[in-house]
């Protein structure tokens, strides 16, 4: 089973980056599983050399308003 790692609201910035490095972290052993808010910190993009990042899925759930 791999790790999940998920991004919450509110999330300070030091947190986010400690979340990366642990995400980057699994990508040198078995891999992890990171979730994330589009609207949030990761959509600015991050950098995942080599195969730090093997794939994305993007799924838009529809608003409410």
């Amino acid at each position: 089973m791999r790790t999940l790692l998920f991004q919450t609201e509110g999330m300070k910035m030091h947190e986010t980056e400690k979340l990366i490095g642990e995400f980057k972290q699994h990508a040198h052993g078995f891999g992890a599983v990171l979730l994330a808010c589009t609207s949030g910190s990761f959509a600015e993009g991050l950098d995942f050399p080599g195969n730090e990042l093997l794939g994305v899925v993007v799924v838009g759930c529809p608003s409410r308003k």
